[in-house]
């Protein structure tokens, strides 16, 4: 695309962005003194997430201006598509990280995603009903954002917690329900990083919210897939790690599905995969 090596382009951006969250997990210990608080504030990643940004302010029937940016992350979605899932999200840096580590242990883990994939948009919607009728569902802890911020709570803070938690009595100690959801929210974790090495990012093909969210709104975006001179020899296919692109016919995608990770241009031996600007329409 543009004559650029895209895909090395996002490798580097979501090393950055990773390690950026990294430093906002760790200062949360003393968010006042550390040094990244001064010039970025600590709930970054969860104000950019457009699923905790619907869900709050319809929750609340009122705008909070501090989670505005995620409509600035519902704008760039509509125009590029699934960028956010492909570049920014720190748990899908993660599963890529995985994925590359089982490539080099030859550990085949790439395919058609499963009949059910569309299961995540259920769950979306039962977030949203639960957001119009003004409350916050459970399922919210299934936004990859909350998610892995929970999962580094976990297991780098289990024994330091406030003693004055929503859950249980100001002033007493969160004693055995904190750890039965940090058991939990492991569990379920180490859940997905093991169903992640039967398939690749099987997370987000499957119950990712924030991901059927983005790719409601990505149906129509600008930025799409050109296969002119495809030889048909399906490598991008079997590479995809959203499962996008169909087994029967590379030229064929699901633009809900394209998290912009540009591993089919890169793998393609013909150039026949890139991307570009075009009507969607």
């Amino acid at each position: 695309m543009f004559g650029v090596p895209t895909r090395q382009v996002r490798i580097l951006v979501q090393t950055m962005v990773f390690a950026t969250w990294v430093a906002l997990i760790l200062a949360t210990r003393f968010p006042v003194d550390a040094w990244i608080s001064k010039y970025l504030p600590i709930s970054l990643l969860l104000r950019i997430d457009p699923l905790v940004t619907t869900v709050i302010c319809g929750a609340m029937r009122m705008g909070v201006t501090i989670t505005f940016l995620g409509f600035a992350t519902l704008l760039i979605s509509l125009l590029l598509g699934r960028v956010f899932c492909g570049w920014v999200c720190p748990l899908g840096a993660i599963f890529d990280f995985y994925g590359w580590f089982l490539r080099r242990m030859h550990i085949p883990f790439e395919g058609p995603s499963p009949w059910f994939f569309r299961a995540k948009y259920y769950l979306l919607a039962a977030i949203l009903i639960f957001a119009i009728f003004g409350g916050v569902s459970p399922l919210m802890g299934l936004d990859p954002l909350v998610l892995i911020t929970r999962v580094a709570a976990s297991i780098l803070n289990p024994f330091l917690r406030e003693q004055d938690h929503v859950l249980w009595s100001a002033g007493t100690g969160a004693h055995s329900y904190a750890y039965f959801i940090d058991f939990l929210t492991l569990f379920l974790f180490l859940g997905i990083m093991a169903a992640t090495t039967k398939v690749s990012r099987i997370w987000c093909r499957v119950a990712c919210p924030l991901g059927a969210y983005l790719g409601m709104v990505s149906r129509h975006s600008v930025l799409r897939r050109e296969t002119k001179g495809c030889v048909h020899c399906n490598i991008c296919s079997h590479h995809c790690p959203t499962g996008a692109i169909d087994f029967k016919n590379a030229e064929i995608y699901n633009e809900s599905e394209c998290i912009k990770c540009f591993l089919c241009s890169s793998e393609c031996p013909v150039d026949a995969n890139y991307f570009t600007f075009k009507n969607p329409l």
